[in-house]
């Protein structure tokens, strides 16, 4: 009805019970009442007796209490994995994406020579010659995230590999041999655009309109839907981690991804308390958000640990030259997607993978109050990978936490209302944000020396100006909250200072 008032946020309904009462609050009252009503007794037996009592009532609601706080968190954590898709891996799934089956295997066999297909200049022969498969209806998700990762790759490679120089792939021991035959040149529409046989078109398009995402390549693709783990037990150790199907096969390529692979796992156990901040805010749990805060800024220093190992695992050269000419988008010119041997083909003119389309760090700076105006070159940027980048149950969750945000308050807010008085608070959030910034600097850095000679990302950013922005939003909630935070200590330390000399109004002696 029209008079009702709005339905709380999902994620704020979900994390309710999370700050329940402790179970039996009238039975502990009458426990304690018997236990100060047994010192008025005469007898130290009965003292006795009524104190043990008491304490084996505190000890048994305590451990309901705590059963039932761990109920409930397993509950959010499902419900965080039954509407978003989230894991104990965080956006990444639970295991790596199992490889396809049946008449589809043809896909996985032609992905696993797709390096020597590109370097012997064989692909687009290869691809000519594979029948159009179909996906069926009600395809799962596993197989349709494992069909959208290989035909994507399958698909730039077919359209870029005219700017790579395809001799330069590590000669690999292949049924197929090293000789390069004659490079077979890719369709073009009447504007030049590639074109794109069904054989590939069909497929990626139905994959990708089915889990609400562009038909490019995209950071879920290459970084949480591609790893396998070298041995089982190790797990998320990056030197454990390798691509599940590459273009090059090199090792520039895999840690390219399975460094921000590394970092969305680290970032797993810490996703379900960073979600439950907006609901601390609500009910004022200012323990709970300061843990948050430190585990949060605990979490930014291992992600600059880990990606501090970029330059000594990615072979910038091999990078640049080789790998990133094949992980660039369809943007501006585009690509036709031929999706009958008659009909107009589809045109379509998505960007590249960028570390922008994933919801990870759009989770961190909307919790902590990291605004990117849609104005600038961040904020807009940001948006459209939102949109049409990422994976439809991420983004949900992006909105859902936008939401529960605007219904209470994000975290720099709060804790400027809270300065006065909770210097722990305003800590943690300062070492958080501080923390944010410096990764941000790191991956500045970083990148530019990847691409010294060039101003644009595989997402057709320009790059330097989006990160450097990100850069000074971030550092700005920093710096507000910082002057928020010192004014309640002058304010203490003025007031220190008047009661050490005698107090304010003229009312002080001066020493002789």
């Amino acid at each position: 009805m029209a008079g009702d008032p709005p339905a709380p946020p999902a994620l704020l309904v979900a994390a309710a019970p999370l700050t329940a009462p402790v179970p039996g609050g009238e039975t502990l009252v009458c426990a304690l009442f018997a236990t100060v009503g047994a010192w008025a007794l005469r007898s130290v037996f009965a003292k006795t007796a009524c104190v043990i009592a008491a304490l084996a009532i505190l000890c048994l609601l305590w451990g309901v209490y705590l059963k039932r706080r761990r109920a409930m968190m397993l509950y959010f954590e499902a419900h965080l994995k039954r509407s978003y898709g989230l894991s104990a891996n965080g956006f990444l799934p639970s295991r790596p994406v199992p490889l396809l089956r049946g008449d589809l295997c043809v896909w996985e066999d032609i992905s696993r020579d797709l390096p020597q297909l590109l370097r012997s200049n064989s692909l687009r022969q290869t691809i000519h010659a594979m029948p159009t498969l179909s996906l069926g209806d009600g395809a799962p998700a596993p197989l349709l995230r494992r069909a959208y990762v290989l035909l994507g790759q399958l698909v730039h490679a077919y359209v870029h590999m005219d700017a790579c120089p395809t001799e330069r792939i590590p000669a690999e021991a292949s049924p197929l041999g090293t000789e390069a035959a004659l490079r077979e040149d890719a369709a073009t529409d009447d504007a030049g655009r590639p074109v794109v046989p069904p054989q590939l078109a069909v497929p990626f398009l139905a994959a990708s309109r089915a889990l609400g995402m562009e038909p490019v390549l995209t950071a879920a693709a290459t970084d949480l839907w591609n790893f396998h783990f070298i041995s089982e037990d190790k797990g998320f150790a990056l030197e454990n981690l390798t691509c599940r199907s590459t273009l090059t096969g090199t090792d520039a390529e895999r840690f390219f991804h399975m460094i921000p692979c590394a970092m969305q796992a680290a970032a797993g156990p810490v996703l379900p308390q960073v979600l439950r901040a907006p609901y601390h805010v609500l009910s004022g749990d200012v323990s709970a958000l300061t843990r948050t805060l430190h585990a949060m800024a605990r979490l930014f220093r291992e992600f600059q640990a880990i990606f501090k190992r970029t330059a000594e695992l990615v072979d910038r050269d091999m990078f640049y030259d080789v790998y990133r000419p094949l992980l660039n988008g369809f943007h501006p010119k585009g690509v036709a997607l031929q999706l009958t041997t008659e009909g107009e083909p589809l045109v379509v003119t998505p960007k590249g993978p960028s570390a922008g389309q994933s919801a990870m760090f759009v989770v961190f700076d909307t919790v902590l109050g990291v605004s990117h105006p849609p104005s600038g070159v961040m904020g807009g940027f940001q948006e459209e990978m939102v949109k049409g980048y990422m994976p439809e149950p991420h983004r949900c969750l992006v909105r859902d936490l936008s939401a529960a945000v605007t219904a209470t308050s994000s975290l720099d807010s709060y804790v400027a209302q809270q300065s006065r008085g909770q210097a722990h608070l305003c800590s943690a959030f300062l070492e958080a944000v501080d923390a944010l910034t410096a990764f941000r600097r790191q991956h500045l850095a970083t990148v530019t020396g990847f691409l010294s000679t060039t101003s644009t990302g595989t997402g057709a950013s320009h790059f330097q100006v989006l990160l450097r922005e990100a850069i000074e939003n971030t550092a700005r909630v920093g710096e507000m909250c910082r002057r928020e935070c010192e004014q309640p200590a002058r304010a203490n330390k003025g007031r220190q200072h008047g009661h050490a000399t005698g107090g304010g109004g003229g009312g002080g002696r001066s020493r002789a």
